[in-house]
């Protein structure tokens, strides 16, 4: 067989994904159990009886290494530096049986502009859900959306998360979460970070 070289070009956004470890795991469980303020539902965008905000200096201090990585990872995959970012929001959402997240991207606080990057990190997701899975991914599971179902073109990746997996992505990456099905609750926290302007 003939030897040909290529290249090929990843379009659309960057998607990151990892896991956090056990002891970030507990230390965020705890800043989320000690934090529970006035509920948000009703405010705009929030769908879920129980959704906190929680404080941005305690919930950076964990995740801020894996902000780090995401940009580092961004400049030797696509070449793209980012720029200097600042947390803007935090909340843990507390989803019970039957409650979803209807498609929708993360907007800055103060105007309608799309945050610079968005994610979204799982302290406790039950056992079960991964045990009525369909072809739509399972209940309580997260997809992201982007560009059209055309021939050779990826535009939908579904993913079932485990306890400690940690998704980072673009504010502006359309995703939605499926109808919850389990007795227990999942925990998951997201947050907002927006470039810091001179």
């Amino acid at each position: 067989m003939k030897t040909i070289n290529y290249n090929y070009y990843h379009f659309g956004p960057f998607l990151y994904s990892t896991r956090i470890t056990e002891d970030e795991i507990k230390t965020m469980l705890d800043i989320c159990e000690k934090q529970k303020g006035p509920n948000l539902k009703g405010k705009q965008g929030v769908f879920l009886e129980g959704e906190y905000n929680l404080p941005i200096d305690l919930v950076m201090n964990v995740l801020n290494p894996y902000y780090q990585s995401y940009c580092k990872a961004l400049f030797e995959t696509r070449g793209v530096s980012t720029p200097e970012l600042k947390m803007t929001g935090v909340w843990v959402n507390y989803m019970t049986e039957g409650e979803f997240n209807p498609p929708h991207i993360h907007t800055s606080k103060d105007s309608t502009e799309t945050c610079f990057l968005s994610c979204a990190v799982y302290l406790n997701v039950p056992d079960d859900m991964t045990e009525q899975t369909t072809s739509y991914g399972s209940p309580g599971a997260i997809t992201f959306t982007y560009g059209e179902a055309l021939k050779n073109n990826q535009h939908i990746f579904t993913f079932t998360p485990k306890t400690g997996d940690f998704f980072i992505f673009p504010g502006w990456l359309n995703h939605y979460v499926n109808p919850f099905k389990s007795k227990d609750v999942r925990i998951s926290v997201s947050a907002n970070l927006e470039e810091v302007k001179p």
